[in-house]
This record gives structure tokens, C-alpha cells and sequence, in this order.
């Protein structure tokens, strides 16, 4: 069966973890009588279910096998949600080949053809001590990644070696661990006894601002390879949101394409945040519209393909820090591409002993902590 390798090692993830919340009893615990996941029987029931059941669809077939098996043994909706949830992660993800953001002009060669991959260990070479993969993230979060897990790395040689010149880092971000989601809720879970043992700090300043938000609880990076600036791009500081964007479009054209044409899905998105400038502009200067104006803002393109989420923001922070002993945005905040419940656009940054700030800033508003960080995918 196609991906039965690596959904059955998904599949041995969620048993661990139902196990564990049976344990913990945060499933279960309202029932009269007590149960267990057994590691010898549940695997014989959904070898059994999967060989009788399987429809072309191994993600499916699974994942129905363990509503049955797994899910179906606790009585309460709620502890019903709970395993439900992880089952979505049990998953078959073919590998998709994506395409490269290698400027198109510039001669093919062997090893920078449009839309090829590199290896990971090619990719390490070239990124050297700003490349963060299964081991970095391991160290950071204590996520063991399997080797099939890994996607093949979505950058030329070339693209690597620019990157690298212009202060981006490598990150290879997940969106789960063994027992759920990656938030930044888990992941402040996850760090905080490690920053405690070495006497760190917080991961977070002041959470309880935000602790409701969706950004915090329920956000999760995307499972991708990305390339990551350091610091916040030239020029994007003291800028309102909608002139930080139009700094990305420059920034893109003008040092990440330098010398090249900028690939279709990027040439589609400035023309879009062009031909919407200026009704954005007219927008922000009547201040009774200023979440019409966050909604049209986030919903550019340019800012979903460039700037960071909250928790992808977060994330790479914290992976950085883990491995290397440094702190980015220190100094700096970064406006990502999330709004609040509120509208306004959540800003992470100031990554000091006291925890990273995240807090809202209005779209029309500028200061000189203020920029954005590039991040592609």
C-alpha cells in the first residue's frame, strides 16, 4: 500500500499518546470502568481493519480504524474530541515537488533547475551553522522526526547561497509533536523547564493578554522548510503596515531576485497588493475602517507568502536560541501576517530575559522597533 511505512509510524505516535492520556486520565476518567489501549491488541485490530477495509485511501482507512478502536471506546464528546483531534495527524502526505523560487533567467544547471529540491545534507553544507533540522528541533522541542518525515528541502543551491548572504537561516517547522499540535501554548508547555533548568528566563512575557486567542491556542506553523531573516529587513522599520508591505515587494525584487525575474507566484502577488494600494490607502486614512483595513492587509497574498505567523514567529525564535545560545529580535518586533480577535495585526518581538513580547498594533500606526522579518516558504 502506498505511505504505509509512514502512516503506520504515525500510527504508533497516536497509540503512544492515547496511551499516555488514559494514563494521565485526561480521557476516561468519568468511566465506571477502567480501560487501556493494549500495545498488542489495538495494533492487531487496525492490521486486521486496514487489510479487510482499505479503499485505495490509506489515510482514510486508518483514520477510520482508529475511530472505531480508539475513539469509540470513551463515552464523553469531550474525550471523544480529544483523540479525534489526533487522529487527523495520523496521515499520509505524498511528497509534493514545489517549485523554486530561483530566479528564472539565470542559466540551468545541473544542480539549480527550476523546481528541483536539494538534499538535506547538501542544504546543511551550504547553510552551515544557519541551518536548523530534525536535530535542532529535536534539541529545541524534543520532537523525534523520522527520517521519512523529513520533505526534501524547496531550494536551488543558489537560492541557498543568496539566502545565506542575506542573514537568512534554514528552519525546517512543524506544525504537531507526538501528542498534538504545535502551538505556542505547547510550545511555551514544552521550553519553559528548559530555559528554567539552565536559568534562561520566560519563553513568554505576560501570555495572559492573549491566552484566548486562536493565534495562541490553536495556530500551528506550516510543516515546511523555510528561509528566515534574522533580523527585521532594511527600511521596514517606522513604517504603517501597508508601506511595510510595499518594503517586501522591494525587498524581494530588489536583493532576493536581484539580477533575475521574479517567479509567477511572486509577480502575482505584488500585482495584487498593486492594484490594491491605493483603495487600502484611502481606507486607513478614515479611522472608523481601520479593521476594514487590517482584513484587506492580511489578506494579500504578499503578506501570507512573506511574513510570519505569531507561532511560526515564536517558534523560530525559540529553535534559534535552543541551538545557538542567542537571542533574535531583541532589540526589534516583527508585524506578522495574523490578526487578533480584536483586528489588529499581532506583532512578536523583544526576545529578552523577561520572555518574548507579543502584543496587537494598529495597522495606520508606525514605530522604529517595528519591521518584519522575511520568511518563504
Amino acid at each position: 500500500m502506498p505511505g504505509i511505512t509512514e502512516i503506520v509510524a504515525r500510527y504508533e505516535e497516536f497509540h503512544r499518546a492515547a496511551k499516555q492520556l488514559v494514563k494521565e486520565r485526561r480521557i476516561g476518567a468519568d468511566q465506571p470502568q477502567l480501560f487501556t489501549y493494549d500495545d498488542r491488541v489495538e495494533p492487531k485490530r487496525v492490521h486486521d481493519f486496514v487489510l479487510s477495509f482499505f479503499n485505495g485511501d490509506i489515510t482514510e482507512t486508518f483514520q477510520a480504524a482508529l475511530k472505531y478502536y480508539y475513539a469509540n471506546k470513551v463515552e464523553s464528546p469531550e474525550d471523544k474530541a480529544k483523540l479525534e483531534e489526533l487522529i487527523t495527524h495520523v496521515e499520509y502526505r505524498e511528497i509534493q515537488q514545489p517549485s523554486a523560487r530561483r530566479p528564472i533567467s539565470e542559466p540551468i544547471t545541473p544542480e539549480g533547475k527550476p523546481g528541483e529540491t536539494v538534499s538535506v545534507e547538501r542544504a546543511k553544507s551550504i547553510m552551515g551553522d544557519e541551518f536548523f533540522g530534525a536535530e535542532a528541533i529535536d534539541k529545541a522541542f524534543d520532537i523525534k522526526i523520522l527520517p521519512g518525515d523529513i520533505p526534501p528541502v524547496p531550494f536551488s543551491p543558489k537560492e541557498l547561497e543568496t539566502a545565506k548572504e542575506l542573514g537568512q537561516f534554514l528552519i525546517l517547522r512543524l506544525d504537531r509533536d507526538s501528542s498534538g499540535p504545535l502551538t505556542m501554548q505547547k510550545m511555551q508547555r514544552i521550553v519553559q523547564p528548559k530555559f528554567d533548568s539552565r536559568s534562561k528566563g520566560k519563553i513568554l512575557y505576560d501570555p495572559s493578554r492573549y491566552s484566548r486567542e486562536d493565534f495562541f491556542t490553536k495556530d500551528v506553523p506550516k510543516a515546511k522548510w523555510a528561509l528566515v531573516t534574522k533580523e527585521v529587513i532594511p527600511n521596514s522599520t517606522n513604517k504603517n503596515y501597508l508601506n511595510q508591505t510595499q518594503e517586501i515587494a522591494d525587498y524581494l525584487k530588489n536583493q532576493v531576485f536581484r539580477g533575475g525575474i521574479l517567479p509567477k507566484e511572486y509577480q502575482e502577488a505584488i500585482a495584487e497588493f498593486e492594484s490594491q494600494k491605493k483603495a487600502i490607502s484611502d481606507i486607513i486614512a478614515d479611522e472608523s475602517k481601520l479593521r476594514d483595513a487590517a482584513d484587506k492587509l492580511a489578506a494579500l497574498k504578499l503578506n501570507k507568502m512573506t511574513r510570519q505567523t505569531p507561532v511560526e514567529a515564536l517558534y523560530d525564535v525559540l529553535v534559534y536560541f535552543q541551538n545557538h545560545d542567542q537571542r533574535l529580535l531583541e532589540g526589534r518586533y516583527t508585524w506578522t501576517s495574523k490578526q487578533s480577535s480584536l483586528g489588529s495585526l499581532v506583532e512578536v518581538g523583544r526576545f529578552v530575559s523577561l520572555g518574548v513580547n507579543v502584543d496587537r498594533w494598529n495597522p495606520v500606526r508606525s514605530d522604529g522597533l517595528l519591521g518584519v522579518c522575511l520568511s518563504v516558504v
